[in-house]
């Protein structure tokens, strides 16, 4: 290059190396057209826990090599997807992210395709612990009394073991009612995203009165739907996980 000569190129932009721009894309609905334009990083919230809720197609990419970072930011229970189909090529398949999730993608202008240059997990969270659930006495349900409580979270999905005393009004496998709370705070909105089995003691002799465990959308409570067959004093044994929402 002379002396006064200018040096010009269509493939460098401001930003592109440097990473000094970026644009912010919320997710708002399934299919969503994003144009990440000639902007070297995307960063995007979902308002939806369904990755397949959330599924969001790119434009072509503005020159040939452009290299697009993607990362999903926002609250610990969000997802979002790109499908490896249409101008989008993935060696890894479908990319399904959680918070924190990063893909890496370059425009192959010749064969007109986002091509995977990689991709990035957050490692899931992992914790557990002991805590005294709140007991909600229901349906011919007198009391409960936690005994021994305990969960292990893994991601956004939470494992619960608790045992406690219940007593009821009326035997006699009389449908009955009784609650607790979870360990780590849901949104629950469906009955359905809380899961599992309980049983109850019963005096000797005497069948278990097993029981279903649901959740309560209104109140995020894990319910217990069993049918009594003894007004003692017994222990419940419950267990059942649940999303973290």
């Amino acid at each position: 290059m002379g002396a006064g000569e200018t040096f010009r190129s269509n493939s460098i932009f401001p930003g592109m190396a440097l990473g000094e721009s970026a644009q912010n894309v919320t997710l708002t609905a399934d299919n969503q057209v994003v144009n990440p334009g000639r902007l070297p990083f995307l960063r995007l919230t979902s308002d939806s826990a369904t990755s397949t809720a959330r599924t969001f197609v790119l434009t072509s990419g503005s020159v040939d090599g452009q290299v697009l970072s993607i990362v999903l930011v926002g609250a610990s229970s969000k997802a979002c997807e790109l499908a490896s189909s249409g101008n989008v090529t993935m060696t890894g398949g479908t990319w399904t992210a959680a918070v924190g999730d990063t893909l890496t993608l370059q425009w192959d202008q010749i064969s007109a395709i986002w091509r995977e240059k990689g991709r990035g997990v957050v490692a899931a969270t992992y914790t557990s612990g002991r805590y005294t659930p709140t007991v909600t006495a229901g349906t011919n349900v007198v009391s409960g009394s936690a005994i021994s409580s305990f969960y292990i979270q893994v991601g956004t999905i939470v494992y619960v073991n608790i045992q406690s005393l219940v007593v009821v009004t009326t035997a006699a496998l009389t449908a009955s009612i009784i609650s607790f709370d979870l360990p780590i705070a849901s949104n629950i909105g469906a009955t359905t995203d809380v899961c599992g089995v309980a049983a109850r003691l019963s005096a000797t002799g005497t069948d278990y009165s097993v029981g279903t465990v649901s959740g309560v959308i209104a109140t995020d409570l894990a319910r217990v739907d069993f049918n009594a067959n003894t007004t003692a004093s017994s222990i419940m044994c419950v267990t059942f996980s649940y999303s973290i929402i």
